[in-house]
């Protein structure tokens, strides 16, 4: 009897699991799965009710197809990770299980949730063996030449794709008794076909385009264990025309290993986990207060109409282009100098796709906070972003309506009188004005922390 725990990989295809196992060779009969949903833990890290109806959804159609292909499955109810943990343990014991395998989660709590299980689990003669899934290689093997892990992505990016030049990893089988996909993963695997297919070439040009976007779409699937990175270089792979260069896929994968870049950092340095700056200085750093230009902004009401409708998009789809994540994130750190942690903590709440390292990893690089390779203090004017990636107002007037009366680019930067006649505020601030703001404050709080002892606790 083979007894496995999956918690986020609740995927049929390219799931390691299933090999680790020796579920290939054996009959669905012979596999025990245990599905613990903890859902009321996700809520207590922060994630909203978009990302839970996936996620309720996801686990249904999961345990529905094991059930169908013959495999016993244990649903145990349970509102946090000690709860599931402590139910997993009771299982285990009950069932005489020689091994417990369970995919392998990178997250601080569940490192910790893993640790107290397997403790407990160990005394009684089970092995409690984890098995790497998520990542494409183990984050503890991907350093630097002293042994070091990355804070560069470009530095991670080579040192990766060189390793997977020499070592790629090719999808893992399926088992042949594995009945039709599960509805959510079905979808999953055809719309990644569809995008490699028809649109993964343009990704360099259009990617950046705000009016006109042309996006996978697949970043909550990816966000839920649906898909792999695996599977993205699998499938570029078997769509590739010809042996030349492939800058819209190059580009397009890149953003494959910029997740797992931000789950090795919050592995490697797990106080991001805490809510804590990469760049533990940063921690000095005194953030405004005001609230009311935290709610303007998470109301897309700041005055800047790409701001806006970006903020806009979010709060009525959930979703939110990757370049208008970047300047969002920058003007309510660097223009409103309000704490990066507030736009996490509604990202987070908001998003279809929210995943707390790639979430976290993204806010902290705007916010400068965290891994930047940048030599300068970046600072996104969002005039000049509306005026690169919405020349022509499209994306604004898709959702500042308010403002779609007007003609071409004037409804980047409306006049006062057009403002009013609309009923749009004024900018909450100036950018010149709070970008030299945002830099004093910043260096005061690196002046600061070059007077504070080596072992200074940021916290």
């Amino acid at each position: 009897m083979t007894l496995i725990w999956l918690r986020t990989s609740l995927r049929v295809l390219d799931n390691p699991i299933w090999q680790y196992s020796g579920a290939l060779d054996q009959g669905a009969a012979d596999t025990t799965l245990i599905l613990t949903p903890a859902l009321e833990q996700y809520r207590q890290h922060g994630y909203g009710e978009r990302k839970l109806d996936l996620l309720r959804t996801q686990q249904k159609a999961f345990a529905e197809w094991a059930r169908a292909s013959g495999i016993r499955v244990h649903w145990l109810e349970a509102d946090t990770y000690r709860a599931a943990a402590e139910q997993v343990l009771q299982v285990a014991h009950d069932k005489g299980a020689a091994v417990l395998l369970a995919d392998r989660e990178y997250g601080l709590n569940e490192r910790r949730r893993d640790a107290w299980l397997g403790k407990r689990l160990n005394a009684q003669g089970i092995d409690f063996t984890l098995v790497d899934d998520r990542l494409t290689y183990p984050p503890e093997t991907v350093l630097n030449g002293q042994g070091q892990p990355y804070r560069v992505f470009t530095a991670f990016k080579k040192a990766w794709r060189q390793r997977w030049s020499e070592h790629p990893v090719p999808p893992f089988a399926s088992p042949a008794w594995a009945g039709p996909l599960p509805e959510p993963e079905q979808e999953a695997i055809a719309a990644l076909q569809r995008y490699v297919a028809s649109e993964q070439q343009r990704y360099e040009e259009v990617r950046n385009d705000l009016g006109r976007p042309v996006v996978s779409g697949l970043s909550p699937a990816i966000a839920n264990g649906l898909l792999t990175t695996r599977q993205a270089f699998a499938e570029t792979a078997a769509q590739a025309t010809g042996s030349g260069e492939q800058p819209g896929a190059d580009k397009w994968l890149d953003e494959w290993i910029w997740r797992e870049f931000f789950y090795a950092v919050g592995y490697h340095f797990p106080d991001v986990y805490l809510h804590r700056g990469l760049q533990a200085w940063t921690d000095l750093v005194r953030w405004d207060k005001d609230h009311k230009k935290l709610q303007a902004w998470q109301q897309g009401r700041t005055g800047y109409p790409v701001v806006d409708a970006a903020m806009r998009q979010l709060a009525a789809t959930g979703r939110m282009p990757n370049r208008a994540r970047m300047f969002t994130a920058a003007f309510l750190s660097k223009d409103l100098l309000l704490d990066w942690r507030l736009g996490e903590a509604w990202f987070l709440d908001q998003l279809l796709d929210a995943d707390f390292a790639v979430n976290n990893g993204n806010w902290q690089w705007g916010a400068s906070t965290g891994v930047d390779a940048a030599p300068y203090f970046r600072i996104f004017n969002p005039l000049r972003q509306a005026q690169r990636f919405d020349p022509d107002g499209d994306y604004v007037r898709q959702w500042v309506p308010e403002l779609a009366h007007l003609e071409g680019a004037a409804i980047l930067d409306p006049s006062p009188l057009e403002r009013e006649a609309a009923g749009y505020p004024p900018p909450l601030v100036i950018h010149k004005e709070a970008a030299e703001r945002t830099k004093a404050a910043f260096k005061a709080a690196k002046e600061q922390n070059a007077h504070l002892p080596e072992d200074a606790d940021y916290s």
